[in-house]
């Protein structure tokens, strides 16, 4: 099979056998996957890893082939796969509700801790996959990760607020301000470096955190304001503590929402989102597309189909 592998030294498309699931896992063939900056970062050695790895981590495919242990009826199922595995015998993993795995101390993440879905096929385990509807496309599968990464700003108190801004211009942004907007029917103005007035927001949003993106954001937040983290940064950021405390802001981050309202959202409402994606792709133009990724220029969401050659 084909796989985008990220070795000490060298990325790049290779040919290799196919992986063999085994007990309590699948092999899933990869139907569509979707590029993240956290790829990039695992791609240019800002996120460590073990080499080599295989990348990428948001992904939907059809169940190909059964480890040991796992229901035969789970053979040729459609599924997206949600990426971080968790040790399921932590207090995070028992009261998880949607068991997403991604409180759990001992968690791995799907290319990057083990091998991702730029490839191919994947073995993952089967508890990883959701099932998806028939009427769902693999594109929408593919897109669930993010969504519910999305839905992570309703857990915040942004329907109390009477002003919500959105601070950034990246795909992150994009898509929080269509979930804001067009599911939670909450306005909110659109920020960004040279707009903002002092103390004039009662919550803020961040989707790309840098010292100087914090501190724009806490100099609009009002006293008592609320800044909810979405970005990951590979490498921490200086941060304001001084205006912070004087201001009495709260900070807090916020990984997931609801995996069901994300599915129910790409079923019934997909419209919302399909602005933000860029149409499919063959897993052959990965270098442009990271490049291109690395550039900045990340309005829409690059998907790409491994099975395309």
């Amino acid at each position: 099979m084909r796989a985008l592998v990220k070795s000490q030294s060298h990325l790049g498309l290779g040919e290799g056998a196919v992986p063999k699931p085994g007990p309590g896992e699948v092999l899933v063939r990869v139907m569509c996957a979707g590029l993240c900056r956290t790829d990039l970062y695992v791609a240019e050695g800002s996120l460590a890893a073990e080499y080599p790895r295989v990348l990428g981590h948001e992904c939907a495919g059809v169940i190909f082939r059964l480890g040991a242990g796992v229901d035969q009826d789970r053979l040729g199922l459609r599924v997206t796969v949600f990426p971080w595995i968790g040790c399921k015998q932590c207090r995070y993993c028992r009261d998880d509700e949607d068991q997403l795995g991604y409180l759990c101390p001992k968690r791995k993440m799907i290319g990057h801790h083990v091998d991702g879905c730029f490839a191919d096929f994947m073995v993952v385990p089967d508890d990883r996959c959701i099932p998806l509807e028939e009427d769902v496309t693999f594109q929408a599968g593919a897109y669930v990760e993010p969504v519910v990464a999305a839905l992570g700003v309703l857990r915040s108190p942004v329907r109390k607020a009477e002003r919500v801004g959105v601070l950034g211009s990246n795909r992150i942004a994009g898509l929080t301000s269509a979930i804001l907007r067009d599911y939670a029917q909450c306005a909110h103005d659109s920020l960004d470096l040279s707009t903002g007035e002092e103390n004039s927001y009662d919550l803020i949003v961040e989707t790309c955190a840098t010292t100087e993106t914090l501190n724009h954001a806490f100099r609009c937040l009002q006293p008592d304001g609320v800044l909810v983290l979405k970005s990951r940064p590979a490498d921490n950021v200086l941060w304001p503590i001084r205006t912070q405390v004087e201001k009495e802001i709260t900070t807090v981050g916020l990984s997931y929402g609801s995996l069901r309202l994300a599915l129910l959202l790409l079923k019934s409402k997909v419209e919302i989102f399909q602005d933000l994606w860029s149409d499919p792709v063959s897993l052959s133009n990965w270098e442009h597309c990271f490049e291109r990724e690395a550039a900045g220029e990340e309005t829409s969401k690059t998907f790409f189909l491994p099975q395309l050659r």
